[in-house]
């Protein structure tokens, strides 16, 4: 997820992004409305985007082909989702992430 905070004339916009075509529980299309999206993401977002007086907005962006976390088993890389990863777009590597500990 990434945001964005943009001043659009007199609205100010909390721009965020995210995958909704295979972002569930996180954030996804409403089966009962298309045109609006659901999700603990998106709720999470809305409560951010008002504490800051902004209205959120949700950037669609393109999902990765191909994530790579550092894990044992697949079982460990979904139950603990680490923070470490390599995503790839279009056969090209996109964005490393690698956390280090302070302590």
């Amino acid at each position: 997820m990434w945001f964005g905070v943009v001043a659009e004339a007199q609205e100010r916009v909390l721009r965020w992004g995210a995958d909704p075509s295979g972002g569930a529980p996180y954030v996804f299309t409403d089966p009962a409305n298309p045109d609006n999206y659901i999700g603990y993401e998106k709720e999470m977002v809305d409560a951010l985007a008002k504490v800051m007086g902004r209205r959120a907005e949700i950037a669609p962006g393109a999902p990765a082909d191909l994530i790579a976390v550092r894990a044992n088993t697949v079982r460990e890389a979904i139950a603990f989702g680490p923070s470490d990863r390599i995503v790839w777009r279009n056969g090209q590597r996109a964005s490393i992430t690698r956390t280090t500990s302070l302590v």
